[in-house]
């Protein structure tokens, strides 16, 4: 939905800190190019700024890549409150910053099923041995060492309301580091006018299939509480709530809260 485009100059780099940006339909690797994938040393762009437009109603992203020339310690990103150009008022969103987190993929990657990858897939791995991968968004830690050479991303998502006012918005991205001179970027923000609806047009039945993996991880912590926040971001990307693979179908009670936003579709083959 979102038109997006990084404006190229030189590396922006200042002490030990060289900063790029990347789309948020990339995968940063940790150690840059490895065997197979991808073909480029930096899946990203060395920009000192980087547009974005969106909708009311929408979110978009894109992430800012921290590739120092030595290890650095508490190592962050920030952005400045979005300030409007044209006189249209106060932007109303939101601007969140999440490190990307990392997890260890396996050299012989099998599904849940016990079945073996066809040969023809891409090897995501950064070794013959498994190596670590882009996953998770960290939203409980906004700090990380880094290592000299790494590349680590940290994903900066903007969010509109129904009632953002449209037009042009900027703000400055910082990036610091302990002991380090911080390096700043400007990000454009362009809002158009119109908003998109609160419930998708698109009938699906999209399940939330990670959710029993997440609680494993979280074991004991694990709670209703939790698990009604990750249908909240489901349904803030306007995505439908459903759990396909029940046995039964759920009762009318557990889809009362979710009702607003979800289709008819789904809640019709659970």
């Amino acid at each position: 939905m979102a038109l997006i485009g990084a404006l190229c100059a030189a590396p922006v780099s200042q002490a030990a800190l060289t900063v790029g940006v990347s789309s948020p339909m990339q995968k940063v690797m940790i150690a840059g190019q490895h065997k197979g994938w991808p073909f480029e040393p930096y899946e990203g762009t060395f920009a000192t700024s980087y547009s974005l437009a969106l909708a009311r109603a929408e979110h978009e992203a894109f992430q800012v890549v921290v590739i120092p020339d030595q290890n650095v310690t508490n190592a962050s990103v920030t952005v400045s409150t979005l300030q409007p150009t044209g006189g249209q008022g106060a932007f109303n969103g939101q601007v969140s910053v999440w490190l990307v987190g990392h997890v260890k993929g396996a050299a012989q990657p099998r599904s849940d099923l016990n079945i073996e990858s066809p040969s023809y897939l891409v090897n995501y791995n950064i070794t013959d041995d498994g190596g670590w991968w882009p996953d998770p968004l960290l939203t409980f830690k906004n700090t990380c060492s880094i290592n000299a050479g790494d590349r680590v991303a940290f994903w900066v998502n903007v969010a509109t309301t129904s009632t953002t006012p449209p037009g042009d918005y900027t703000a400055t991205v910082t990036v610091s580091a302990t002991g380090q001179t911080p390096v700043t970027l400007t990000l454009n923000v362009r809002v158009w006018d119109f908003a998109l609806p609160a419930r998708s047009s698109l009938p699906t039945a999209f399940s939330m299939d990670s959710l029993w993996q997440a609680s494993w991880m979280y074991g004991s912590s694990w709670s209703g509480t939790i698990q009604t926040k990750y249908y909240q971001m489901q349904q803030a990307h306007r995505l439908s709530v459903t759990e396909i693979y029940n046995a039964s179908p759920k009762s009318p009670s557990w889809f009362a809260p979710l009702l607003d936003l979800n289709n008819a579709f789904c809640l019709s083959k659970v």
